[in-house]
């Protein structure tokens, strides 16, 4: 015989069985909503209950009855259940009052807003409002265990608080939308945990307030959620459902997509900062995933030494990155590309190391960047993909940089197309075949390390045209970038061949100068304060093309 309290909630361990004769509930009415649930995500915990049995007020998530069929009156369907029918609590619209005060306490909800309260604390079927008279000056919400459908800030054009602010607090437990989560710019968010179980795609999540701390968020159910504001959270969980990003700031310790069931990860044109400084950084381990991307997508690497900075991609998955960067130039630090092999497709639109790094398995790259004074190890096993550029520029100044392959004396693969822009330049290479054989110069200061195929040492064509790359046109006088992708501090100067004179671009400090017109432009760069290097490209007119006879 079991019998469950009014209010209180009953978890059991994921596959276990529990085998009651009755199971009884004394709960009277919606303020006693009680819950039984799995003690995992997804993965049932079991009940051997006679059938016709009829409970009251209780909400039920992932559990499955072996015997037959019970019946849950006034009772809620939170998902991954058997052999319940549900007589369902119908939802409503409720609304917070009188400031200060814990979630659960009746006092503080009401059907209307600026009500006297008195209305049963909010199931996971109803929706709850906050606005501007919910509260008077600084307010403190005390959110334990919380369950609700979707959570708004009423008018997000009035967010005002009649003077204060509000705070939403948790007891290091958990708090669990079914729907949308709107809040307002003076909301200050403060949760331990927050999960997202709807079923419904077209979800929004919109955290407005630049101080919002969440420790864990949870997509964990079959819909769909958009992100439409900036977001702070430590970890970021991608069970089940679609996640899109959108143009914001994203701070996030780690990341982890999980499970089998379908997932589209949408990446948008968001910037995604990873900085926790323990644990895995970036980590899909599933199937049937798909990660996409606008060209604007960013994602930094740049957690503390003591992390693994590593993108793992473990499964049966389509994953598209735009761009991601290896922020970490501690001596120390290792960055990795891990890739399941033979099941994943990873491509990068561009993808660039400040420390040492390994690639793991089979990736495409449009573009790949190397630092100097670095050392860089391809996959025996795998196929590294580089399309349109590759930099890997050394010097005498900054160091040189070590490429080679992860088993010695065995060939790492690299395939390219014969257009690949190459700019390389003191690096020591070693174990690596690139194709087609074109072949590709290493660069005159490069060194053979021995067993590799495709390269020439020694008089690279590509060395004398610098780290700012080969000459540029200005196409019909339209504006033209001239990039410098080394780290450290900027100077543009433009050069009179005719006077031998450079003359300083005040204000010019940025890695990129924009480009109006023709000439001899110079980049100097001072690298950590200890040498300066420098280069110089032509910018050449086209304006000679009007008076060319094309004979015709």
């Amino acid at each position: 015989f079991l019998e469950l309290a009014g209010g209180y909630n009953l978890t059991l361990s994921s596959g276990m069985v529990l085998s009651p004769t009755v199971i009884k509930s004394t709960g009277l009415d919606c303020s006693d909503l009680s819950i039984i649930q799995s003690s995992e995500e997804s993965k049932p915990a079991f009940i051997d209950l006679v059938g016709g049995q009829q409970l009251d007020f209780i909400a039920f998530k992932d559990i499955q009855i072996t015997k037959s069929v019970i019946t849950a009156n006034n009772s809620i369907d939170l998902g991954g259940n058997d052999r319940i029918s549900f007589n369902l609590i119908e939802g409503t619209t409720k609304y917070w009052v009188g400031g200060d005060g814990d979630w659960y306490d009746e006092n503080h909800w009401d059907f209307t807003s600026n009500g006297s309260g008195g209305a049963c604390p909010p199931t996971p079927l109803d929706t709850v409002i906050f606005d501007n008279l919910s509260f008077s000056g600084n307010t403190s919400i005390l959110v334990s265990n919380a369950e609700t459908k979707d959570v708004f800030w009423h008018d997000l054009e009035d967010q005002t608080t009649n003077g204060g602010s509000i705070q939403l607090l948790s007891r290091s437990t958990r708090a669990f939308g079914y729907g949308s989560v709107r809040l307002g710019q003076n909301i200050d968010i403060k949760l331990d945990r927050l999960y997202l179980r709807s079923v419904e795609k077209g979800e929004e999540v919109s955290l407005q307030s630049v101080s919002n701390a969440i420790g864990n968020i949870y997509f964990n159910g079959a819909g769909g959620w958009s992100i439409t504001s900036d977001l702070n959270v430590f970890d970021f969980n991608v069970y089940d459902g679609d996640v899109a990003f959108n143009d914001g700031q994203y701070n996030i310790g780690r990341f982890y997509v999980r499970g089998s069931s379908k997932k589209d990860i949408l990446l948008g044109s968001s910037k995604i900062n990873i900085q926790a400084t323990s644990g895995d950084a970036w980590t899909i381990t599933a199937d049937n995933t798909a990660v996409s991307n606008d060209p604007g997508s960013e994602i930094r690497l740049s957690a503390g030494t003591s992390m693994r900075n590593q993108l793992d991609q473990i499964g049966n998955n389509v994953i598209e990155y735009g761009a991601v960067y290896f922020e970490i130039r501690n001596l120390n630090a290792l960055s990795t590309i891990l890739t399941d092999k033979g099941n994943n497709y990873v491509s990068f639109n561009k993808l660039v190391f400040e420390s040492d790094g390994e690639l793991i398995g089979s990736n495409i790259m449009d573009s790949l960047i190397f630092a100097p004074d670095r050392t860089y190890t391809f996959d025996s096993d795998g196929t590294e993909n580089i399309n349109t550029y590759w930099f890997m520029l050394g010097s005498a100044c900054e160091g040189s940089i070590t490429l080679q392959s992860s088993l010695p004396g065995s060939q790492a693969n690299v395939v390219s197309k014969s257009s690949l822009q190459l700019l390389s330049d003191f690096v020591e290479i070693q174990d690596i075949a690139i194709t087609p054989n074109k072949p590709f110069d290493a660069g005159a200061n490069s060194i053979d390390l021995g067993n590799n195929s495709g390269w020439t040492f020694g008089n690279n064509a590509n060395s004398s045209d610098g780290f700012l790359g080969p000459d540029k046109y200005l196409c019909q006088n339209t504006p033209t970038s001239l990039i410098n992708p080394k780290t450290g501090s900027y100077e543009w100067a433009i050069y009179d061949p005719n006077s031998d004179v450079a003359t300083i671009m005040t204000g010019e400090v940025q890695s990129d100068l924009v480009v109006n017109n023709p000439g001899y432009y110079i980049s100097n760069v001072s690298i950590a304060g200890a040498c300066i290097i420098s280069d110089t490209i032509e910018v050449l007119s086209t304006d000679f093309l009007d008076s060319i006879d094309l004979g015709m």
